[in-house]
């Protein structure tokens, strides 16, 4: 998703930030954040109270949404 939503060809590891690493800017943020909402069915992305800006950032946020759906 990161790669797909920044337009970069660069290879993306878990610590990639989208910003500075693979050239996003906040257009393609915001389509990430709608694509990480559509693909694990959750909300909130916006609300995070830290950028999504890596994916294990963002691995992170979605598990605890997940998580959080389960109880």
């Amino acid at each position: 998703i990161f790669a797909e939503t920044s337009g970069s060809s660069v290879q993306v590891s878990a610590q990639s930030d989208f910003f500075q690493d693979l050239g996003g800017d906040s257009l393609s943020y915001l389509e990430l954040l709608s694509a990480i909402e559509t693909r694990w069915n959750i909300t909130g992305t916006a609300a995070s109270p830290a950028p999504l800006s890596t994916p294990a950032v963002a691995a992170q946020f979605v598990l605890r949404q997940l998580d959080a759906a389960k109880k």
